[in-house]
């Protein structure tokens, strides 16, 4: 493995963005989709495999007909159960849930309870898994409630066994949001034993919303649970950054959409997006370190990379940690137009801390 930033991977199985993704048995899964920025066509029903080891990438056959969808997400369950939420269809966006059982390989339509009370449809939203079965979901919603000024957050109970699930409208309000991300981070010292759920983007605004507190529980989604990564960043520290490591410096908040995040402790890193206010130029290849509670924000700078610094520039994709790597998967690229084909990685060694200050501020 190179020690610099490389593309690995190129596959026009991965020409696409705006999908849905998740990893099992270290290989990452990549489901639906569209190959350009807002293409009204009906999206991808692809489930394709990419096994990172071997760099191979290769299409799925399952027993059973899934969804075509975009602008939707995932949630692991019971390790082995891929959950889909929402997301476009096509003709219209949907609130609906399918699962996909990884050792099955079939895929189930979920029905709803005779109580449950879903959103108008949802795309671009985020879900965040505070349990083993509870979902919580922010974002935009189709339909009648389009015309809100505010964004809706919705509980969703899973109830794999019997194939059903239940959505209840929880009574909080946050701003309108579309192509956000969430942050599941640990509390500021008064609430150790809480998460703190925040979002941030989706909106020409800098601000940082806080969803609300859950109880903490073993989960590795979309979380650094790697001491490896995590020390070389120096995230687990509230002083990591006091004198910036060389390959930070210290930023503004972005204000960005369809960006993609990872988690750990109470900070988060953030690549890519569309950059809101200009009118070139508008994807980002930024990557961002956030302290989440104290909304102090620092870019990564001096990124060394093989090919094009222009690759990284990417929105409606996703971003992966596996083995003290980190890879940046599919989505729109620098044109703000078409989809990518690639996959590329970041080594964790790029990250190593140093005492050496440098200021720079973007």
């Amino acid at each position: 493995m190179n020690d610099t930033m490389d593309t690995v991977i190129r596959d026009p199985l991965l020409k696409k963005a705006f999908f849905a993704s998740w990893t099992f048995n270290d290989k990452i899964y990549v489901h639906g989709g569209i190959s350009r920025y807002n293409d009204k066509a009906e999206p991808s029903q692809e489930l394709v495999a990419i096994d990172i080891t071997s760099r191979n990438v290769s299409l799925l056959h399952s027993k059973s007909t899934g969804p075509r969808r975009s602008h939707h997400k995932c949630v692991m369950l019971e390790s082995n159960v891929a959950c889909l939420i929402g997301g476009w269809d096509g003709r219209q966006r949907t609130s609906d849930v399918w699962v996909f059982r990884m050792n099955d390989q079939e895929w189930t339509l979920l029905n709803p309870n005779s109580d449950s009370n879903p959103p108008a449809g949802l795309s671009s939203h985020t879900c965040t898994k505070i349990s083993e079965d509870e979902v919580i979901i922010c974002g935009r919603e189709g339909g009648v409630r389009m015309q809100r000024r505010y964004g809706s957050v919705y509980k969703l109970k899973i109830d794999l066994s019997n194939s059903k699930y239940c959505y209840e409208e929880l009574p909080v309000h946050v701003s309108s949001r579309s192509g956000h991300v969430a942050c599941l981070v640990e509390g500021d010292g008064k609430r150790k034993s809480k998460l703190s759920l925040l979002i941030h983007g989706g909106r020409d605004s800098d601000s940082i919303e806080i969803i609300g507190h859950y109880r903490k529980f073993q989960s590795t989604e979309t979380s650094i649970n790697d001491n490896t990564l995590v020390d070389s960043i120096g995230l687990q520290a509230d002083n990591s950054f006091k004198s910036p490591n060389p390959m930070f410096s210290k930023a503004k908040c972005p204000r960005i959409r369809h960006h993609t995040t990872l988690c750990a402790g109470r900070y988060c890193m953030i690549h890519g997006g569309e950059v809101f206010g200009k009118a070139r130029d508008t994807v980002s290849g930024d990557l961002f370190i956030c302290d989440m509670i104290a909304n102090i924000w620092w870019i990564a700078s001096k990124l060394p990379y093989h090919g094009d610094g222009a690759s990284l520039k990417r929105m409606g994709h996703s971003l992966f940690y596996i083995n003290n790597v980190l890879y940046i998967i599919a989505g729109i690229g620098l044109n703000g137009k078409s989809a990518e084909d690639s996959v590329i990685s970041i080594p964790v060694s790029n990250f190593k801390t140093s005492s050496q200050p440098h200021e720079r501020t973007t």
